[in-house]
């Protein structure tokens, strides 16, 4: 049976006092810093010899390097309630030190604290003693005391540490001094060849040194949902058909190719209404007004929701840093009316979601701030707009000349054979020294990194054998489906679309949640005299409108359109294109979600693109861009090694 010394005496037989310690007062959450324990027969063995008793001196300095090392994250992270305990004790007759891991917690446990917090400071890396003694066996005794139990991540996951670690490795090798340094061969694979996976390896083979390259692309084309399709002879975009433009990461990027951008030659969008289409409010942010007068002739709302929205000037502000949903935040503000008939339709219809389960701060945090700071959503577009106009910030909306589809081609000629299509990943396997990435109907890729830049429900899947905890929360990460219609009529129908780039639509009014007037927005001399229009269907809540058959799917849109243009009742070309569960959904806890998962992901794999942080064009080249510069600090320093084909 295995006993434990408590942790206020010295080891047996000292003569020269350890460092005393007590458990810190609090009653919050509990963070224990934990390292291997010792046995003390040990001690007797010679093998900690030191020159106060012959026993204990390297013991003492291992255990009082463990309280030094929890005072000093405690300091810098204002801890109020924390401790050491040791782990990983061996299974014999002779006695270890002590308390336990085990013990603490049931300790814990019984002191009725909320949570505890496990930092392995004794150890750098995940192993058995990690993963077994503490995932498994502790977590165990948590569950059974009824105490939530969470573990930090481990040294060696940090950038940060892995950074040093080179250093020191370099600086021992003489590489500061150009001599006998470590070549990096290092090799990378990202699975998934959407613009987020390709901007990230376009960001890879820019690293000096650069790391060897190979993208993994399932389908048979590059470029995930920035894709076109030919209806009547033109060449249409069936997914996004530009990017926005104050955002800077896409607009350097397609600078940096060498791409030139055009704006809109249509820029404002009109509001469906029981009696046409109306024209948004002048300059109004997010479809908000930055004005009393806008407010009180805000178009699509009714007398009495104009009063009420103008409720928001003397309404307190909500206190606390916390989430809420956009709807609780612009029904709060603006009330029911403006937010459903209004605001709504434009901000819920660029992410195809429902505004009472979308996360404000994952989706529009600039409308959280603005109550913050103005204590309006009213006065805080007024701000806006006057910010705007001090600082002339350029086009909304951007693309390149010849279609949005041309970022993703530029960035696969630049890759070359890098990129391979038809190649589906089914597995990825943890190996010493790095992964191993399975591909179908190929042979396994052995690389040292991963960039995973496919849907959450993708990356789920791989990740689910090797890290659970990131699948559990991926398999939260719900998306919607959505189709694209694609309607082109007949010559001379052009003049009948009005000078604006399209509208937006409320929930339920029609079976389109918005539509694009191509030829107006981007217009194109194969256009001709031709109408030419986009609409999207689908989303949260009506995604059973995308199971329909194309014809009936097109019907539909054209008889909405002619009761609102004048249109024939049919175009004479259109096409469908679905994207089954192709929209995330960015609901409430999203980023907190996020942020789990990629504290959960093993070392050396990164995660990009839509499903984590923004559904944009920009933001996927943000996630893309932030997270390989993370992934490249871990690169630093890998030695060439013969790698499988």
């Amino acid at each position: 049976m295995t006993t434990r010394r408590s942790s206020g005496s010295s080891p047996a037989g000292c003569q020269k006092p350890c460092r005393p310690w007590r458990p810190r007062p609090g009653r919050g959450a509990h963070v224990l810093f934990s390292a291997h324990s010792l046995p003390t027969r040990r001690l007797g063995d010679g093998s900690l010899r030191c020159k106060h008793c012959d026993r204990c001196e390297a013991s003492c300095r291992y255990r009082d390097g463990l309280l030094a090392t929890a005072d000093l994250v405690a300091a810098a992270t204002g801890l109020r309630s924390y401790g050491i305990a040791w782990q990983s004790a061996g299974r014999t007759d002779d006695p270890w030190w002590g308390p336990s891991i085990e013990e603490e917690i049931e300790r814990l446990g019984a002191e009725g604290r909320p949570a505890v917090v496990v930092c392995s400071a004794g150890f750098v890396a995940d192993h058995l003693e990690t993963l077994y003694d503490l995932d498994i066996e502790a977590r165990a005794t948590a569950e059974r005391v009824g105490i939530p139990f969470v573990r930090t991540r481990m040294p060696n996951a940090d950038p940060a540490f892995c950074d040093v670690l080179a250093d020191v490795v370099r600086d021992h090798l003489g590489a500061a001094e150009g001599g006998g340094g470590v070549g990096m061969s290092a090799r990378v694979a990202v699975v998934g060849a959407g613009i987020a996976g390709l901007a990230a390896a376009h960001r890879l083979t820019a690293l000096d040194p650069a790391p060897e390259v190979v993208v993994l692309e399932a389908d048979g084309r590059v470029g995930g949902k920035v894709a076109t399709t030919a209806v009547g002879g033109l060449v249409l975009p069936a997914g996004p058909d530009s990017f926005v433009g104050r955002k800077p990461w896409a607009v350097e990027l397609a600078r940096e190719l060498g791409l030139e951008l055009e704006p809109p030659a249509a820029s404002s969008a009109l509001l469906w209404t029981p009696r046409g289409l109306v024209a948004f409010p002048a300059d109004a942010p997010f479809g908000i007004p930055g004005d009393v007068g806008d407010v009180l002739r805000w178009p699509g709302v009714s007398r009495r929701g104009r009063l009420r929205a103008l409720g928001d000037l003397v309404i307190r502000r909500r206190r606390g840093p916390g989430d809420e949903t956009l709807g609780s935040l612009l029904r709060r503000r603006l009330g029911d009316e403006a937010t459903e008939a209004a605001v709504a339709p434009l901000l819920a219809g660029l992410v195809a979601g429902d505004v009472d389960r979308l996360s404000v701060r994952a989706t529009f945090p600039e409308l959280a701030d603005w109550e913050a700071w103005q204590g309006s959503l009213i006065r805080g577009a007024q701000a806006a707009r006057r910010i705007a106009r001090r600082q002339d910030p350029g086009p909304m909306f951007l693309r390149p000349i010849g279609g949005v589809h041309r970022l993703a081609e530029e960035l696969a000629g630049r890759l070359g054979p890098r990129v391979r299509t038809h190649a589906r990943v089914r597995a990825l396997v943890r190996e010493e020294g790095g992964w191993r990435v399975h591909v179908a109907e190929a042979d396994p890729i052995a690389v040292d990194a991963v960039v995973l830049a496919v849907p959450a429900s993708t990356a789920r899947a791989l990740l689910e054998p090797i890290a659970r905890r990131a699948a559990e929360e991926l398999a939260e990460i719900r998306a919607v489906s959505t189709a694209v219609v694609l309607m082109v009529y007949a010559e001379g129908t052009g003049e009948a679309l009005p000078e604006r780039s399209g509208f937006v639509v409320p929930a339920g009014r029609a079976p389109m949640l918005a539509a694009t007037l191509l030829s107006r927005k981007w217009p194109e001399p194969a256009f001709g005299t031709r109408a030419v229009i986009r609409c999207f269907v689908g989303g949260a809540g009506a995604e059973e409108v995308v199971d329909a058959d194309d014809a009936s799917i097109v019907e539909a849109c054209a008889r909405h359109l002619t009761a609102l243009l004048e249109l024939p009742k049919a175009p004479e070309h259109a096409a469908v294109v679905r994207w089954s569960g192709g929209m995330p959904q960015y609901e409430l806890g999203h980023l907190e979600r996020v942020a789990r998962i990629r504290a959960d992901l093993p070392p050396g794999l990164v995660l990009v693109g839509s499903s984590y942080d923004g559904v944009g064009i920009a933001d996927c080249v943000r996630s893309a861009s932030e997270q390989t510069r993370a992934l490249a600090e871990i690169l630093r320093g890998f030695r060439s090694t013969e790698r499988v084909p």
